[in-house]
């Protein structure tokens, strides 16, 4: 999605694209710094139906210190959330995405809102310092939920204060630890002290949609029960900034804790991150003073890494396709604390998982579900928790060759049927059967249509008697639509019949197929059951599906 922006600084205006460097040549000197405000305006153009997480860098022109009473944001609908953070190392002017989050410590909060335009003075005697030239990040969360393009624009301005005042600083709460499947509920509680001293100003709240309650309240530190709840919320939409006339007093050894209540009642899961329609946050901004710094981060993540040693799956190495798999991660010693278990899989098609399980402090195993998919070889699953990952495969059957006709009275006659032993409809559109003598490649058959669960299809393809064939005749079942095949390949399902397999031809374990003599003529070759021995038919029986795991 193409934008341009707009910034206006303290009045004179620069139009340039998103993420180019602004040019400085020219630009007017910077004015006094009085009853002035400084500020800054930010415009874009954003898609239809859109969500966009950008951040705007720019400078402030003050030369000198200025101590801010006054701050305020205008701006439209369409707002998830703006916030300007600050930094004490320069950054060229633009615009980025920023999907991925803001680099904290390196950019700390100065001032946010959400869904509503905020003009906030702060409570007399009491300022934000703002550095000569303060380098600012503004990150822009916005929804274009409309059917059209739209025309934004963020104005936000800071009105100095006649003289210094006390300094207020942020506390910045951020719970990371969320992880919620599809139709799970969590409640998230995280406790962050405050200076000795300290009032409490104003606070503001932040989760997404899938959010149900959110509250803060003051208590001692190690405190199990709330003394005062302060400030409370029950969807995005009423959780607004609250400023607290006159300040909340805070009690030696008490600080904030903030509580977050999700329910997923999607069909996919949430973990932590920006994006709104597969993430969540739980947030707590608070502004304090006396500060003792710009910004307190109180930041609560999961357990960086842990001695994850182990990945075992509770089924044979080969399954049919339907089976429900339970995989257990496992680690030597119990954690202090909880533990992500990001988990991937080589080829998703083949293997549905989770992305992630829950490892709780104390556990020394976690075990999740995963589900067979598709027919595929080495299908990988692999859990990691931060640097330290192990892994485990499977092979998944159901796909298979349950009968062969051999060339009779004529070689257009002859016919392979393919069965679906499995409890899942199988898209036979990935598949193809590579058949001839000596060799697998010698005619390949991409395959299209979808076989139900116990059913059955009719392949027309010319297969030599066999009879006459001493290296003998394979026919092999691949998970690829494309050739070539040679004697290396690895087929989900084979047969080599009539001669000695002098090719070595493989079967689906990745050995050798052992050859069986050719049927006489007329006659097929058949299976009752997936892994039992090849047998003569007298009466060819296509399209009976009569195979079974």
């Amino acid at each position: 999605m193409g934008c341009r922006w707009l910034m206006v600084v303290s009045g004179w205006t620069t139009l340039m694209s998103c993420g180019q460097p602004k040019d400085h040549a020219g630009d007017p000197p910077a004015t006094e710094i009085g009853a002035t405000a400084l500020t800054a305006s930010l415009k874009w153009q954003q898609g239809p139906g859109s969500e966009i997480v950008q951040c705007h860098t720019l400078t402030l022109p003050n030369d000198v210190p200025v101590d801010v009473e006054r701050i305020q944001f205008r701006f439209g609908a369409g707002s998830h959330h703006v916030h300007v953070y600050r930094s004490d190392t320069p950054e060229p002017d633009g615009v980025t995405d920023c999907e991925g989050g803001v680099a904290w410590p390196r950019w700390s909060l100065l001032i946010g809102s959400q869904t509503k335009p905020l003009d906030w003075t702060l409570p007399a005697g009491m300022t934000m310092p703002i550095a000569p030239h303060q380098q600012l990040l503004v990150q822009v969360h916005w929804l274009n939920a409309t059917s059209a393009p739209v025309s934004e624009k963020i104005d936000i301005a800071f009105y100095p204060a006649g003289a210094p005042g006390v300094s207020v600083g942020v506390l910045f709460g951020v719970n990371k630890r969320i992880a919620l499947l599809p139709g799970e509920q969590a409640t998230l509680h995280q406790h962050c002290p405050m200076p000795a001293g300290s009032q409490v100003i104003a606070t503001m709240g932040h989760f997404h949609a899938l959010g149900r309650r959110f509250s803060a309240d003051l208590r001692a530190n190690n405190a199990e029960t709330a003394e005062q709840v302060v400030y409370a919320g029950t969807d995005e939409q009423t959780l607004l900034f609250k400023s607290f006339s006159p300040p909340l007093d805070v009690a030696p050894e008490h600080g904030l804790s903030f509580e977050c209540e999700f329910a997923n009642t999607r069909d996919r899961a949430a973990d932590w991150g920006a994006d709104t329609n597969s993430q969540e946050h739980c947030n707590l901004v608070t502004y304090y003073a006396p500060a003792d710094d710009n910004t307190r981060f109180c930041i609560q993540d999961f357990a960086a890494s842990a001695p994850l040693n182990a990945l075992t799956v509770d089924s044979a190495r080969l399954v049919p396709v339907g089976q429900e798999l339970t995989y257990t991660a496992k680690i030597n010693t119990p954690i202090d604390e909880d533990a992500l278990v990001r988990l991937a899989v080589s080829d998703p098609t083949a293997l549905g998982i989770p992305p992630f399980a829950l490892l709780r402090a104390g556990q020394t195993e976690i075990a999740f579900k995963a589900q067979a998919l598709r027919p595929t070889r080495n299908a990988l699953m692999t859990a990691s928790i931060g640097d330290r990952a192990v892994a485990a495969a499977i092979d998944i059957s159901g796909l298979v060759l349950s009968e062969l006709l051999p060339a009779g009275t004529g070689i257009a006659s002859s016919w392979v049927e393919i069965a679906n032993v499995g409890s899942r409809p199988i898209d036979l559109s990935r598949y193809g059967v590579g058949a001839g003598g000596p060799s697998y490649a010698s005619k390949f058959t991409p395959l299209s249509g979808i076989i139900p669960p116990a059913g059955c299809m009719v392949l027309p393809v010319a297969l030599p008697s066999g009879g006459d064939s001493p290296d003998g005749v394979g026919v092999g079942l691949f998970d690829t639509t494309r050739g070539p095949i040679d004697t290396t390949s690895v087929p989900l399902d084979a047969l080599v019949y009539g001669g000695a397999n002098a090719r070595g031809l493989m079967d689906g374990d990745g050995l050798p197929a052992r050859p069986v003599p050719a049927p006489p003529l007329n006659q097929s070759l058949f299976r009752q059951t997936f892994g039992s021995n090849w047998i003569v038919g007298t009466i060819p029986t296509p399209g009976l599906c009569e195979v079974h795991w």
